[in-house]
Formats: C-alpha cells, sequence, structure tokens
C-alpha cells in the first residue's frame, strides 16, 4: 500500500510560522543593524579608508540618515611625492543619494590642513606619464573654516579663510578660495585639461588671469597677463605667497616698481616640454597697448638660464623706471622727445657669475636742467662682458647751451668704465669758437674730487667777452690755454688755470667818457695789446680770481708808448661752472683795476713765441 501523501506534506500553519520567524529574525536583524549604522559604517569606512593611500585615517562621530552624513572628526595624512598633508576636519555633512548612489556634496565646518614640502624624487619624475582625461566627481565641497600651513624652502605659508569647490552639469570646474583681503578663482574645463587662475582684490577687481593649457600632456603651456603695480601689491600681501619669498618680493618691488613701471602691463607666455625639463617663454612690458619691452627666454636641462631682452621706449618713460637708482644730478632733469633702444643677451647658472652681452643707444634725445640745455643728444653703450662689467661709452651732443649766451656744440665723448674707473679717450667740444677738449684720463669715480685737465685752443676773446655780461667791454684776439678741475659731488673748482694770447688783439672800453680819466683808462679805450697772460681760479663757493697781464698800447695814450696792465680781478660768479649761469661783474672788476694800474713800458716788448711764454702773475690762492 502506498503511504498517504497528505501525511508526508506539513500543516500549513508551520510555515507560515516559519516564514513569520524569518521576517521577524530578518527585522530584528535590520533593526540591530539600523540603530549601529553608525558604529558599522564607521568601521567600514575605516577598513576602506585603510585600503587607499591615506595614512592612518581616524573617524569620529558618525551620523547616517537617508540623503546624508554627519562626521563630527577626521584627520588623515597623505604622502603627496612633494611632501606629507597631514588633515582634520570637523563639522562635515556628506550629502547623497542611496538611489543611484553617489555623493553630491560635502560641507566642512573647519579643515586644518599642514604641509611639508620636500623635494621629488626625481627617478619618479622621470618616468611619470600623461595623467589623460580626470573626471571630478562631487558636485560642491565647501569648506567655512580653512586653515592652511605649507612649510617650504622658500617660508612658511599661512592661509585663513574659507573655499568653495563646485562641478556644472557640463563638466566645468570651479574653485575659490578667499582670505580677508585677497581671492583665488581656479576654472578647470571638463576632463581638468585646461584651467585659468584669476588672482583678485577682495574688493572683486582682477588683479591678474593665468591660462593653463594641456594639463593632460606632456608638454604644457601657461600665460599670465596683468597689471605690474596691482600684480606686484598682490604677490608681496598674498598669504599664498611664503614667508622668505614675499619678504624677497617685497624688496624687489620697493626697489623696482617705480610709479612708472606701476602702470606697464607685463604679459609672460611659458611652456615646458621634456616633462618641464626644459621650460622657455616669453615676458612682453607694455603700457597703453605701447611697446615697451620684451624678454625670451629658456631653460637647459642643466639649469643654465638663457635670455634675450629687447627694449624700446620713450626716454622719459625709461627715466621713470629707474628713478630710485638716478644720481642725484640726474634728478632734475627734464627729458623731451628721444628714444631708447637696446639688445642684451644673458646666462645665468648657479653658482657662476652672471654673462653676457649688452648695446643701449639713445638718439634725437633733448635734455634740460636749470638753465642748461642739450639737444639731439646722441647716446650708445656697448657692453662686451658683463662679467667684466666693462661699459664702452660714446655721447655726441651737437648743442648745448649754458645760459642764454654761452653754448658747447659738436660735443664728442668716448670713454671705458670698469671698476669704477672712468677712462677718457676723446672728449672735444666747440665753445667761443675754438675747442674745449678733455686730456685723456683715468678717473677712480669712487673718489672725490675727481681731478682732470681741460685744454683750451683758439678761443675767440670777442665771443668770451660777450658772454660774460661785460656789454661795455669788447675786443679780438685768441687765446689758448689749460684749466685743471676738481670736481665733488656739489661743486667745480678751477685750480690756476692759465690762458695765453696766441695773436694779438685789441680790447675796447666803451662806457661812459669821465671828465678826469686817468690814463689807464684812456689806454682801455682803444688798446691793442700783443701780450695776454691769465692765471684763473674759480672756487666752488662762486668766487673767482683772476690774475691779467696785458702788454700793448693805444695810439691816441702817450703817443703809442707801450703799457703793461697787470690786473687782480675778483668778484662772484655763483655756480658759473656747475650751473652753467654765466652772470659775473668782470666789467665792474676791470675798471676798478684800470683806475689804479697802467705802467709805462721803458722799452718795447715783443710778443712771446715757442715753448717758454712769461709767466702770469700770482694769482691770489685761498687755503
Amino acid at each position: 500500500m502506498k503511504p498517504s501523501t497528505a501525511a508526508s506534506l506539513k500543516p500549513p500553519h508551520r510555515i507560515r510560522n516559519s516564514l513569520i520567524a524569518v521576517c521577524c529574525g530578518m527585522v530584528l536583524v535590520g533593526v540591530g543593524v539600523w540603530w549601529n549604522r553608525a558604529f558599522i559604517m564607521e568601521e567600514v569606512f575605516v577598513r576602506l579608508l585603510a585600503r587607499t593611500p591615506l595614512l592612518a585615517p581616524k573617524l569620529s562621530g558618525l551620523q547616517f540618515g537617508f540623503s546624508q552624513a554627519n562626521l563630527a572628526e577626521m584627520t588623515w595624512g597623505l604622502e603627496t611625492g612633494a611632501g606629507l598633508l597631514s588633515a582634520k576636519l570637523a563639522d562635515v555633512t556628506l550629502s547623497y543619494d542611496l538611489s543611484v548612489p553617489k555623493v553630491s556634496a560635502i560641507a566642512i565646518g573647519q579643515a586644518q590642513l599642514n604641509f611639508v614640502y620636500h623635494a621629488p624624487d626625481k627617478a619618479a619624475v622621470n618616468s611619470a606619464t600623461p595623467f589623460g582625461t580626470l573626471a571630478y566627481p562631487l558636485e560642491q565641497v565647501s569648506i567655512k573654516q580653512l586653515d592652511l600651513t605649507a612649510m617650504s624652502p622658500w617660508g612658511l605659508s599661512h592661509i585663513v579663510g574659507q573655499a568653495d569647490i563646485s562641478r556644472a552639469s557640463t563638466g566645468l570646474l570651479q574653485a575659490s578660495f578667499a582670505t580677508a583681503d585677497q581671492a583665488l578663482s581656479l576654472v578647470f574645463s571638463a576632463g581638468l585639461r585646461s584651467a585659468q587662475v584669476l588672482g583678485k582684490q577682495q574688493t572683486g577687481a582682477t588683479v591678474f588671469t593665468l591660462d593653463i593649457s594641456h594639463l593632460d600632456q606632456a608638454d604644457k603651456q601657461a600665460h599670465l597677463q596683468g597689471d605690474m603695480g596691482a600684480l606686484g601689491q598682490w604677490l608681496t600681501a598674498s598669504p599664498l605667497v611664503p614667508e622668505q619669498a614675499r619678504a624677497k618680493m617685497a624688496a624687489l618691488a620697493k626697489a623696482w616698481l617705480t610709479p612708472e613701471l606701476a602702470l606697464a602691463k607685463v604679459t609672460a607666455t611659458v611652456q615646458a616640454t621634456d616633462k618641464a625639463a626644459s621650460p622657455h617663454g616669453v615676458i612682453w612690458l607694455t603700457r597703453d597697448g605701447g611697446y615697451l619691452a620684451k624678454t625670451e627666454w629658456a631653460m637647459a636641462a642643466s639649469g643654465a638660464v638663457n635670455a634675450t631682452a629687447y627694449l624700446d621706449m620713450t626716454a622719459a618713460t625709461l627715466l621713470g623706471f629707474i628713478g630710485p637708482w638716478q644720481p642725484e644730478v640726474t634728478r632734475g632733469w627734464q627729458l623731451h622727445g628721444g628714444q631708447v633702444q637696446g639688445a642684451v643677451q644673458l646666462r645665468w647658472q648657479a653658482q657662476r657669475p652672471l654673462a653676457g652681452t649688452a648695446h643701449f643707444s639713445v638718439f634725437d634725445l633733448a635734455v634740460t636742467a636749470d638753465q642748461t640745455e642739450l639737444n639731439q643728444v646722441t647716446i650708445m653703450l656697448d657692453v662686451a662682458d658683463l662679467s667684466r662689467q666693462a661699459v664702452a661709452v660714446s655721447v655726441t651732443v651737437p648743442a648745448l647751451a649754458f645760459g642764454k649766451k654761452m653754448a658747447l656744440r659738436d660735443l664728442n665723448l668716448k670713454a671705458d668704465y670698469q671698476d669704477g674707473k672712468l677712462t677718457v679717450g676723446q672728449g672735444i667740444g666747440t665753445l667761443f669758437g675754438g675747442q674745449l677738449a678733455v686730456l685723456p684720463a683715468t678717473f677712480d669715480l669712487k673718489q672725490r674730487p675727481i681731478l682732470l685737465t681741460l685744454q683750451v685752443r683758439g678761443v675767440d676773446v670777442a665771443q668770451l667777452l660777450a658772454t660774460l655780461n661785460a656789454d661795455s667791454l669788447s675786443g679780438s684776439g685768441t687765446v689758448d690755454g689749460e684749466l685743471p678741475l676738481s670736481i665733488s659731488a656739489t661743486a667745480i673748482e678751477v685750480l690756476d688755470g692759465t690762458l695765453t694770447g696766441t695773436r694779438p688783439g685789441v680790447l675796447h672800453y666803451q662806457g661812459p667818457v669821465a671828465d678826469k680819466e686817468n690814463v689807464a683808462f684812456r689806454a682801455l679805450r682803444n688798446l691793442q695789446y700783443h701780450n695776454l697772460q691769465a692765471k684763473v681760479n674759480y672756487r666752488p663757493n662762486g668766487d673767482y680770481h683772476v690774475g691779467l697781464r696785458l702788454e700793448g698800447s693805444n695810439p691816441e695814450v702817450l703817443s703809442g708808448h707801450p703799457l703793461a696792465f697787470n690786473l687782480n680781478l675778483s668778484g662772484q660768479l655763483p655756480e658759473l661752472l656747475q650751473r652753467g649761469i654765466m652772470a659775473g661783474d668782470f666789467e665792474r672788476a676791470i675798471l676798478k683795476e684800470a683806475k689804479s694800474q697802467a705802467t709805462p713800458i721803458k722799452q718795447p716788448v715783443t710778443p712771446t713765441h715757442g715753448d717758454h711764454p712769461p709767466k702770469p702773475p700770482p694769482a691770489e690762492r685761498r687755503p
């Protein structure tokens, strides 16, 4: 007999009870898991984080909800290859969607980050490959209170502010970092292939723009643009810049960032090839859309930097650029017109002297300094070797005017400068119809006073008297001589200069006729001299002293008997040689001396010739 099938089946209520028991067990397990979800997920997160590059990750105070999780504190470290980054995060909120699943946003109340830089491993750098296209997974990350400290060989950087990072649906990634005074905005393209960095003031004004392209390739390119003044102020005040580097930048800005240069705009392009081993670039300096200067540079694998710079600007602009380094004597100059062009080639390498060459030319320049005017000036500067600091100077001045009547023409100067010494090879100019020349010599510019000798040849007495404001005196003839000069930082002195007549001439006094003129006055009305000798001294306070000897005759006085005048002329020519203001009192001094001196010569005097002229009377010298 077959067994009954009904007997082999369990009762329906037993199956139902089993199902109920299983369901209750699952519910209890689920309730237990949910009740202990924070502890369980915290352990799961810690184990997951332990498998990441993070060092010693720790979590505390983790709470989970259906759409977000809260974390009281999290600490971790990370070896970046360029240094150790340690982080301590507090009051962290994660927003997520469990149906996808994904984390959409992270809000951090406080983030304390510390970074200690160390040089990256060269082998790792050389073996690095382009990282290709990257994707940023989060839609929003915000840090309400950011405290970032970075230690590097260039000093400490300490940033206190806030940060926000957001991703648009197009894949565009935006990040901003703001401190109390400055802001930094970054915009990355989809896949992080390129980036734009904007440096801003807290007011929102843009200071500089930095565009970086080809981030996903080995060869990268960067383009920087900004105003020199605003960029200098931003960098010297930015907490992003390490302290030591910021101090050096501040010193450079104080020395180099003149008001003129602050108005200029800088544009720089950098290209890095061979995994950044051989970067090169171009720097442009412009103002109001006009070109001022350009520098092309390249760094070799050895670390040497080669640069070629070109300069093309007005002389007034250049003078404004170099304002802090102008000598005191040039700070009162006013420049009109003039163009400066130059080319410089430099080579710099660590622990080696700077090497290179330079050439500068200034042409069609006009300079006004008080009552001195220079017109159509041409200047050439050549530096054959910067390491030797040797400069060859050539100056051509067609017209140099002192005051209203005195003009030096066709001035040509050629000199060499090295190690603080100036060697004059040629210094020639035309003055009063004759020639003035600086005798070849070498001068130590570090020592004061500078002693040089000015040679006088063929100076026209008529032009000389016309310049000296001696309206009642006129004459003719020519003189030669030498004027030893002592030049200090503030004054010029003439020491026992000598002048000798080279051909006979005439001296006319055309002032009012007195009723009882003495012989000297009458002789000066038409003195036909054949011998003129003078010793000239000029003091820095404006005092001059001229010991003058004249020998000749007046046909209308003493029947033309030979006469000799020994005149000692003294007076004031304030800043005559220093500023070129010819406003002296020669006429009054000559007439005063003439009233007391007129000596007839018993025997005619023959004009001197040859190499041994008579010595002039000694001039008064003050200690």
